[in-house]
């Protein structure tokens, strides 16, 4: 039991209080990437073209419902508005998250986040 309390204490050089506190600077020992890193050759075509295909899936589908959402007399209302702008934010999160990661998964390109970006996305 105590082993599993360890694994639930976070270590505090790896939090935001660490990154604000020390002048939004990362933790050079935790945050750093190996300059002898080397890139393996492993595609992975399955996840890559099931991720494709889940975009190709959905993107027409949600397209479709947008067009009616906009042709719609109530579109004047701040409702449907709300949807339309909500709809578009979601068609393009879908695009990155399923077309794009798909692709790049097919290909095995992948790019090391700066963890700075993790902390001001939140």
């Amino acid at each position: 039991m105590s082993n599993f309390i360890d694994l639930m204490n976070t270590n505090f050089n790896m939090t935001l209080s660490y990154f604000i506190l020390n002048g939004f600077q990362l933790n050079s020992d935790y945050y750093e990437c190996d300059p002898n890193f080397v890139q393996l050759d492993h595609s992975r075509p399955f996840w890559g073209t099931l991720f494709i295909g889940s975009g190709f899936f959905i993107m027409p589908l949600y397209l479709t419902c947008l067009i009616v959402i906009a042709k719609s007399d109530q579109m004047k209302t701040l409702a449907y508005q709300v949807m339309m702008f909500l709809g578009v934010c979601d068609m393009s999160s879908t695009f990155f998250h399923s077309l794009v990661t798909g692709f790049l998964g097919y290909q095995y390109h992948f790019v090391i986040v700066p963890v700075s970006f993790t902390y001001l996305e939140h």
